[in-house]
């Protein structure tokens, strides 16, 4: 992980390991896809996917990214956490309904 990565694959509670450890470094993040985001809420996940994005925001903006960052967010229900991870965490997000 040290000479970079193209793509990090994980649980939020491992990315969230690895970001603590100094292991895995954000700031040149250009898209963040969270996919089954409602199980991710069941399983728990909300805390540590808070933690994910405001590492992303805060290296980011350390190391002057001037990209935005595009979020993919990927879910079968829309429950609230959800529908609010979309409200603050995006810009101008749109749904998709495939039902």
């Amino acid at each position: 992980m040290y000479r970079g990565l193209d793509c990090v694959v994980g649980t939020p509670g491992r990315i969230c390991d690895h970001i603590e450890r100094g292991n895995l470094k954000l700031g040149r993040v250009q898209y963040l896809i969270l996919d089954e985001a409602d199980q991710m809420l069941d399983m728990g996940f909300k805390d540590e996917m808070q933690k994910v994005f405001d590492a992303i925001s805060r290296q980011r903006e350390e190391k002057g990214e001037e990209k935005p960052l595009q979020t993919l967010l990927f879910s079968a229900t829309l429950p609230s956490w959800v529908q609010e991870v979309a409200r603050t965490k995006m810009k101008n997000p749109e749904t998709v309904d495939l039902v």
